[in-house]
């Protein structure tokens, strides 16, 4: 805060003095004004200029008004704030009453929308004098240094979300199937084996004898019998079960000649499957469900609860004809591994044209698709150098995969990194009419920005859960002054915008640590580095930070000089050249 002596304003006593028809004047060596902050800042695209002054005792006589106006005075031009009115006890109006006998400390607060010219400017006042039916303009006074504007250091640095490369060179499936059995037998019956699921594990172990990208790593069988039979007869039953799908599988892996080692085939027989029974039972549509699960459990030895449940099924046909036999099974686990293209067979492909890509191929997995599927050309994506290269890859991607909102998204990510905005956009948009959803939501935010929609961008980055998001709506928090709220949602991020709230916020330490901890080198980012060290009193620090962002760009040197951050500076420099 600067304080004016009412010595500089004295113009104000001679309006009351001149006016009340007296020829002596106060002294007037009392601090009277002060502005805050002086020089003025602007925030949130807004000037706010606040003022206390204090008029002495015996000095407004009771007979005579003032009209004070600040204003904002530049080159070509001037903009004024609101009037403050003041009046002696005896003179009839309604402004603020000044006391003749003890003087009064009164406050002015108001605020302008900022225009450029503002940053070379000056605050006056202007004095209006009345009394009676006289009115006497007097000159104005300079009581401020015009307008810093650190704050529009800002820079439209919206962060795109993009999608990373899921694919895996080598990934673990695992295919399942089902035998099943008659009552108390463990033949396998014919029609079992040209079930759809036993079909598919028999396709598997012939294209893992022929395909080099699929590759088994055990097959796994569980023998299982219904418990409605005798507990010792129920164990060997599924014992045998599983023992018989075993050498049925095992024939067809030495037929597909795959090679194997010791614990290739496992297998147990589980017994009977209460569990089974209980769980088909409570999901079943039987009407006394409650009641046969309270029947069996009301049986505490296993021998009455086998007899219970073979009453049961005597009674109720769901149980004999449906869930029963899906009990009396062999589980087949098939675990296996998809071998995928290595890196050099994605990198050789990926340098094909779409058109030449667009070859359908069956994979491994029965699937069908182009030589390079869409993970493996996001991955291609990962593996390249370049923002151009990427760029060309997802344009690639978005050719033979045009509903995969994917491709659209990290080429417009790509664009943007690239300083392409306008084709940035468009990409946005593309990927937000494929798919909605938080990354698409939070880059349409992003074309709205580059639109100059910054209400509508402003509404989608609210709506977007992403961190990317997140530090959009940090920027948009800064442009409004907001920066404790920018701080908070911009942390992780170690840019250039989170270094300028950190200052704004009077973190000046942390604004230098946050440039550093990101790396940045720019010229702005050692300008800003400059105006909080200067903040801090470390002039020396503030003089080499300057002098290092002229060299990296010229133009901030005539900046500088007309900077109020700088004042102290520049002024010593004119100082030392007189």
């Amino acid at each position: 805060m600067r304080h004016f002596s009412l010595k500089s304003l004295a113009v104000v006593g001679v309006a009351v003095v001149a006016l009340s028809g007296c020829n002596a004047m106060k002294d007037l060596d009392k601090d009277y004004y002060s502005v805050n902050p002086n020089p003025l800042e602007v925030h949130g695209g807004k000037v706010k200029v606040d003022i206390k002054g204090q008029f002495p005792e015996k000095l407004f006589k009771k007979t005579v008004a003032i009209e004070v106006t600040p204003d904002l005075r530049y080159e070509g031009g001037q903009k004024p704030l609101k009037m403050a009115e003041f009046q002696g006890e005896e003179y009839p109006g309604n402004a603020t009453v000044i006391p003749y006998e003890t003087g009064k400390t009164v406050t002015y607060a108001d605020e302008i929308t900022y225009i450029p010219e503002f940053e070379n400017s000056e605050l006056f006042i202007t004095i209006v004098g009345k009394k009676g039916d006289k009115r006497k303009d007097f000159e104005p006074i300079k009581i401020g240094d015009g307008v810093i504007t650190t704050s529009l250091l800002v820079e439209d640095e919206y962060l795109s979300s993009s999608i990373g490369a899921d694919y895996k060179q080598v990934t673990n499936k695992e295919l399942s199937g089902m035998v099943n059995f008659k009552v108390n037998s463990s033949s396998i019956r014919s029609s079992e084996l040209r079930d759809a699921d036993y079909k598919e594990i028999e396709a598997l172990i012939k294209s893992a004898g022929k395909d080099d990208n699929v590759t088994i790593e055990n097959i796994v069988f569980n023998g299982f019998a219904s418990p409605e039979g005798e507990a010792t007869l129920n164990e060997n039953l599924s014992g045998n079960r599983a023992k018989n799908v075993e050498n049925k599988i095992k024939s067809s892996v030495k037929r597909s000649k795959i090679k194997y080692q010791d614990g290739f085939f496992t297998r147990q027989g589980q017994g009977a499957d209460w569990d089974g029974v209980y769980s088909a039972i409570k999901e079943s549509n039987i009407e006394d469900k409650d009641m046969i699960l309270r029947s069996l459990d009301d049986q505490p030895l296993l021998a009455t609860k086998e007899k219970t449940l073979q009453s049961l099924a005597n009674t109720y046909d769901v149980l004999k004809e449906d869930i029963l036999p899906q009990l009396r099974r062999t589980q087949i686990v098939v675990n296996y591994n998809l071998v995928g293209k290595s890196d050099e067979q994605i990198k050789e492909l990926a340098s094909k044209s779409a058109e030449e890509l667009k070859v359908e191929i069956t994979k491994s997995d029965n699937t069908k698709a182009y030589q390079l599927d869409a993970e493996e050309i996001l991955y291609a994506a990962k593996m390249a150098n370049t923002k151009e290269a990427k760029l060309n890859l997802m344009k690639k991607g978005m050719e033979l995969y045009p509903n995969d909102y994917r491709f659209a998204t990290n080429a417009g990510h790509c664009s943007q990194k690239l300083g392409k905005t306008e084709e940035a956009a468009t990409l946005f948009e593309k990927a937000y009419q494929i798919e909605e959803n938080d990354i698409t939501i939070n880059n349409l935010g992003i074309a709205k920005s580059i639109a100059g929609d910054s209400e509508a961008a402003a509404e989608l980055f609210a709506k977007s859960t992403t961190a990317e998001a997140s530090y959009n709506k940090g920027v948009k928090a800064i442009k409004d002054g907001e920066y404790d709220k920018a701080i908070e949602a911009m942390q992780g991020q170690n840019t250039f915008n989170l270094a300028l709230a950190k200052v704004l916020n009077g973190d000046y330490d942390g604004g230098i640590k946050t440039i550093e901890a990101g790396n940045i080198e720019s010229a702005k980012a050692d300008y800003l580095k400059a105006i909080a060290s200067e903040r801090l009193g470390k002039t020396n620090d503030a003089k080499n930070f300057l002098n290092s962002a002229f060299g990296k760009d010229s133009m901030l040197e005539e900046k500088a000089k007309t900077d109020l951050e700088f004042r102290e500076i520049y002024n010593s420099k004119t100082e030392e050249e007189k």
